[in-house]
Order: C-alpha cells, then sequence, then structure tokens
C-alpha cells in the first residue's frame, strides 16, 4: 500500500498510538463523569466497526485514518474495563484475578502470531478481519456486566447499588439484610449526615497537590518504560535470529513463567518490591543481551542474546502486567478511570516511539536494548518513592490519597466491599 513512501509504514503505527493517547485521555474522564459499563460497551462495539475499517479500506490514508480510531476506541474498551475490574474486587481478590487477566494477554499474543503464521499465505487484510471479530463480545456486555458499585456509591446512587448487592448475595448465598445493613451504616449514613455533595473531580485536582503530582510523574514515567520496553521488544524481534513467527511467538510465550510467578510472589510480598524486581529484572536482561548483541559474534553469542531479550520480556511483561492493577489502587473513586488514563496515554510516548527502534536496531543493533535497560534500571529506582498498596482499601477522596502518599503506608480502615466478608466470617 506504501510503494516508494515506505516512511509510511511507521506513520500507520505511530498514528494507531497517537489514537491511543487521545482515548486514553478523554474516554476515562467520560467513564468518571458518566459511568464505566455504558463507555465499556459502546468504545468495544466500535472498536470492531474501525476494525472492519482497517481491513478493507482502499488506500493507506483511509487505513491510517481508521488505525487512529481503532487506537480511540481500544483505549476506551481496556482502560475502562480494568477500572470496572479492579472496583468489583476486594483488596484480597485482585491479585488473583489481574494474573488472569495478564495469563490471557499472553495467550491472546501466542494465538495472534499463530494467526499470522498459519495466514501467512494470505492477505494481510484477512487477519485484521479475524482480528476485528474477537470484539463481538460487546454483546456479553452489553448484556451480564453490571454498572461499577463503587463509582454509584460516589454518586449517591445508592438503591442502584444495594441493587447490584442483593444479586450478589444471591449468587453467592449470603445474608443480604446484613450486608445491606453494613452498607447503610458505613457509606450511606455518613456521606448523609456531612451532607456531602457528589465530587465531580478531574484529574487537575490531583495535579495541584505536590506530592500527589510528583507521584503521577512517577508512574506516567514508569508506564512509558514499560510500554517502550515492551512494545519494543515485539516489533524488534524480527531482528533476532531464526523465525520471525517463532521469534514473536516466544517473545509472547516468555510472558507465560511471569504470571505463574506473580501469582506467587504478590502473595507473599507487597506491590513495590515485586514491580521493582520486575524491572530490574528486565533492565538486566535486556543489558545482558546487549552486550551479547555488541561484542558477540558466535553463533553462541546469537543465542544467548535471543535468551536475554526473552528474559527482559518476562521482566517487563510482568511489570506492565502489575501496574494496571497497582496504578487504579493509588487514585481515588472520581478520577480512577482519569488517572489511569493520563499514565496510558502518556505511556504512548514510549509507544509512538517503539516502531522506531526496529529502524535504531539495523543502523546500532545494540541501540534500543541499551536505552530500555537504562529507562528499567531507572524506573525501579524511582518506585522507592511511592507507596504500597497491598491489603489497603482503594482510596474513595482526594484526602484519602493524599494521606496514603504522605504517610507511604496508607488507610488501614476495612475496604466498603471488604465489609460482608468482615460481619460474615467466624468468630
Amino acid at each position: 500500500m506504501v510503494c516508494d513512501n515506505v516512511g509510511l509504514k511507521e506513520v500507520v503505527q505511530v498514528i494507531l498510538l497517537l489514537g491511543q493517547t487521545v482515548g486514553a485521555l478523554i474516554f476515562t474522564s467520560v467513564a468518571d463523569k458518566y459511568g464505566r459499563k455504558p463507555v465499556l460497551v459502546a468504545c468495544n462495539f466500535l472498536l470492531g466497526a474501525t476494525g472492519f475499517g482497517v481491513a478493507y479500506a482502499p488506500n493507506i490514508y483511509v487505513m491510517i485514518a481508521f488505525r487512529f480510531l481503532c487506537g480511540f476506541f481500544q483505549q476506551g474498551a481496556t482502560l475502562v474495563a480494568v477500572t470496572l475490574r479492579m472496583e468489583f474486587l476486594t483488596s484480597k481478590n485482585r491479585r488473583v484475578v489481574i494474573v488472569l487477566s495478564g495469563l490471557f494477554w499472553t495467550l491472546t499474543t501466542v494465538l495472534f502470531g499463530l494467526m499470522a503464521y498459519f495466514m501467512r499465505d494470505q492477505s494481510w487484510r484477512m487477519l485484521q478481519t479475524a482480528a476485528a471479530l474477537f470484539t463481538c463480545n460487546f454483546i456479553l456486555s452489553a448484556l451480564f456486566l453490571y454498572e461499577s458499585p463503587r463509582w454509584l456509591s460516589a454518586n449517591k446512587k445508592y438503591a442502584q447499588t444495594l441493587e447490584i448487592i442483593r444479586k450478589a448475595c444471591q449468587i453467592n448465598k449470603k445474608d443480604y439484610q446484613k450486608v445491606k445493613a453494613v452498607y447503610e451504616l458505613h457509606v450511606i449514613q455518613p456521606q448523609e449526615a456531612k451532607d456531602l455533595v457528589v465530587e465531580r473531580n478531574s484529574i487537575l485536582d490531583i495535579v495541584r497537590h505536590r506530592a500527589l503530582f510528583m507521584t503521577s510523574v512517577i508512574l506516567c514515567f514508569i508506564w512509558m518504560t514499560n510500554s517502550l520496553t515492551y512494545y519494543g521488544l515485539f516489533l524488534t524481534s524480527s531482528s533476532l535470529a531464526g523465525n520471525r513467527h517463532l521469534n514473536f511467538i516466544l517473545i509472547g510465550l516468555s510472558g507465560l513463567p511471569s504470571d505463574m510467578l506473580n501469582m506467587v510472589l504478590l502473595a507473599f510480598f507487597g506491590r513495590k518490591p515485586v514491580i521493582m524486581g520486575w524491572l530490574l529484572t528486565a533492565g538486566t536482561g535486556l543489558l545482558a543481551a546487549t552486550m551479547f548483541m555488541a561484542f558477540g559474534s558466535s553463533e553462541a553469542s546469537v543465542i544467548l542474546s535471543v535468551i536475554f531479550s526473552c528474559v527482559g520480556k518476562l521482566g517487563i511483561g510482568a511489570s506492565f502486567s502489575n501496574m494496571f492493577m497497582y496504578t487504579p489502587e493509588l487514585f481515588p473513586t472520581n478520577v480512577r478511570s482519569a488517572g489511569l488514563g493520563v499514565c496510558a496515554g502518556v505511556s504512548r510516548l514510549g509507544s509512538m516511539l517503539s516502531p522506531y527502534s526496529q529502524t535504531l536496531a539495523e543502523v546500532a543493533l545494540w541501540g534500543p536494548g541499551l536505552i530500555f535497560s537504562v529507562m528499567c534500571f531507572l524506573s525501579a529506582i524511582l518506585f522507592t518513592k511511592l507507596p504500597e498498596t497491598r491489603g489497603q482499601p482503594m482510596p474513595n477522596t482526594i484526602s484519602d490519597m493524599k494521606q496514603r502518599v504522605a504517610s507511604n503506608y496508607g488507610n488501614r480502615n476495612v475496604d466498603v466491599l471488604d465489609y460482608e466478608a468482615e460481619i460474615l466470617k467466624p468468630k
């Protein structure tokens, strides 16, 4: 499609990432204002529609326009889904679900590599069409997903929250009246007694405070490191020795051990040491791979560079997956989706540079790995300034978030969604 305009090949990928940046900032803020479910369902449907548009674009310029829209709606679907998922979980269950989410991501990556391999003799349009078909799950989302009870409570929609709690109690065979009484005591009555108005926060409320602003800046840099390194490794996988389809699948499979290890590590250690450890693993693996590529000339050096690249991918994939759990745990309810959106949006700056990592690798094969490893080491150092969130309730207000950042330990009050477990556990 590009013929002599080879530079447009990278532009297609950059435009997709630009759409992701805009979508991350817009749809997450809309979800904080109007609710998680409607934004999620609408974005998922529109993602499928624009995916088909890419598949049947008549020329490169139409394709670029549809790629922008794909990125735009993809971030609305993905980030709002992350927020909704996290807000349905208690602190004890977030670890399990985020690991399962990482596992599904890994398996989907491998599936996509296999699809590309078996469809290698077909037009790329057929592969794009097959990928777009997966968005048909928007039908299930519309029928079976509930709105976030945390968002409903924060916006004083108590009746709708209680209806979701009633259904949950019915499914799990719990005493609805007991749970309702606790919810009224700890949520409704305090808000009504103080005559609290619904907080209409924006991300600007966070950056006005120095401690929260610095926390957001650190998070954004770590997200950008994860994004640049993760996608850069995928896009430079064709530069590795051997078959490009096999390398892509192996890079994807390298995330599988990290998913399993996360399940164990997060059960015994806090979020900070685990994520910092994975960043250091990524930096070390990529630095070793870079050294073998730069100074090795034997076949063994080539093989070792591939192995250590997979180690780097393992570390950065595990870190990236955990950031989707850690970041929402820091932001308060009415800016949680927007806060995640800002971090994801800024991370796309790294993603926009990732297509050019392959170009850099053609000039200096060791270049991308050196940049990735330095950023990973720096991110691990910066992470020491962030608070631990393990076993802590998600903050409901800006004040809760400020308190957590200031103390670097957080509020140890019982989480709203943990009340049921507290009153029903054996004495």
